[in-house]
């Protein structure tokens, strides 16, 4: 059996790896946003190569 003491601690490391999870996750996010942004403007690129080499 555990003692409230021992509830309350779960629950503040409960709590502290949510947030640790929450923290990755948005940086991970706004890493993926670049890369996807960089992605974009490359295709834009590539395709804007190609109609020039094509004229």
């Amino acid at each position: 059996m555990t003692t409230r003491f021992e509830r309350k601690i779960e629950e503040q490391l409960n709590t502290a790896l949510r947030k640790q999870k929450e923290d990755t996750t948005w940086v991970a996010r706004a890493g993926y946003d670049k890369v996807e942004q960089r992605l974009r403007e490359k295709q834009k690129e590539l395709e804007r190569i190609k109609r020039e080499s094509g004229k």
